[in-house]
Parts: structure tokens; C-alpha cells; sequence
């Protein structure tokens, strides 16, 4: 059975839309002090960065659209390390910078597959939500 790009992407938009959810109305100080928001922001970061590298894996040309995807895949593998200390500015800046960027373009991406799978099979479409 062959793989579909879409569920990868869709795993990208679910989880950087949930950050946004997350952090909407909230500046860096009040990320700073609140623990259970930085976890679960590094949790969805996890998930993008997981999504992307088999996205990179599978679908390679489909992962180089994505801008910032390596950075991602990168800042997933440190956040899974077990590294003592994380950045948080560097988590921040990620996902203040750009997270909005990868989603949108993941979102396009996932738009024209859409598409085209509709075009040659309507049976074929991924139902997602923005």
C-alpha cells in the first residue's frame, strides 16, 4: 500500500495549529513561567518535526518545499534527547518565526494534493481541518 504525503502534512498542520492555539495571547515572559505550556509546546514541536522527517524520508521533494523543515527535524531530535536544558528563546523564536511560515506552506502543499487527488480519484480526498 503506498503511503500518502497528505497524512504527514496534516500531522504538521494539526500540531503547529495547536501551538497556536496554545501560545495565542501569550508574550515570551508568561511562556517563560508557565511549565505546562512550554511541554506542550515542545510536545507539538515533536510531532512536526517527527511528521517532517518522514515526510523528508518518503515524499523528499514534498519535504523540500517546506521551508524550515530541517530546523524542525533538528529541534525535534534535541527535544527528544533528554537535553537538560532547553532554550525556550530558541523554542520562542522557533515558533513565533517559523512555525507560521512551515504551516502555511504546509497547508498550500496539502491543498494541491487535495486536488489533484481529487482530479484523479474523488474517493481519494483527506478530509483535515485548518
Amino acid at each position: 500500500m503506498k503511503r500518502d504525503a497528505r497524512v504527514y502534512l496534516e500531522e504538521v498542520n494539526l500540531a503547529a495549529g495547536e501551538i497556536a492555539d496554545f501560545i495565542a495571547g501569550t508574550d515570551f515572559d508568561g511562556y517563560l513561567t508557565n511549565s505546562l505550556l512550554q511541554s506542550a509546546v515542545e510536545r507539538n514541536l515533536t510531532v512536526v518535526g517527527a511528521a517532517l522527517a518522514s515526510l523528508k524520508e518518503i515524499f523528499p521533494e514534498l519535504a523540500e518545499r517546506i521551508p524550515n523543515a530541517q530546523r524542525a527535524m533538528d529541534l525535534r531530535n534535541h527535544l527528544i534527547s533528554g537535553y537538560y536544558k532547553i532554550d525556550q528563546s530558541a523554542v520562542w523564536d522557533t515558533v513565533m518565526r517559523q512555525l507560521p511560515e512551515l504551516r502555511q506552506t504546509a497547508q498550500s502543499v496539502l491543498a494541491e494534493l487535495d486536488c489533484e487527488a481529487t482530479a484523479s480519484d474523488p474517493r481519494l480526498i483527506y478530509s483535515h481541518k485548518d
